[in-house]
C-alpha cells in the first residue's frame, strides 16, 4: 500500500498541479486506502511529510468511509508529527465527515 501511494504521488508531482489528472490518481489513492481502515491507518503511519502534503485533501472522505475515532486520533497525531504542515483544517473536514 505504501509503495503504490509512493508511486503515485510521484506521478503527481511530474504532472502540472493544474493537469486534471491529478485529481484521478488523488482518486487512486483514496481507493487504495479506503479498502482496509487498519493497513489504511499503519501506512499513513509511515509517510513522509511531502506524502501526508499531498494526500491530506483526502482525510475527509477515508473518515466518511471509515466513521472511525481510531481514524481521527491518527490524523491527529500526524499534525504534532509534522507541524510544519497546516493539517487542521483537513482534520476537522474529517471530523464533520464523520457526523
Amino acid at each position: 500500500m505504501k509503495s503504490a501511494i509512493e508511486q503515485i504521488i510521484a506521478k503527481i508531482e511530474a504532472m502540472h498541479i493544474n493537469d486534471p489528472r491529478v485529481n484521478d490518481e488523488l482518486d487512486e489513492i483514496t481507493r487504495i486506502l479506503a479498502t482496509d481502515e487498519t493497513r489504511a491507518i499503519e501506512t499513513i503511519n509511515l509517510l513522509d511529510e511531502n506524502t501526508i502534503n499531498w494526500i491530506s485533501s483526502l482525510f475527509a472522505d477515508l473518515a466518511y468511509v471509515f466513521q472511525s475515532r481510531k481514524f481521527i486520533e491518527t490524523i491527529v497525531a500526524l499534525e504534532q508529527k509534522f507541524p510544519m504542515i497546516d493539517l487542521r483544517i483537513w482534520i476537522d473536514d474529517a471530523i464533520e465527515a464523520m457526523d
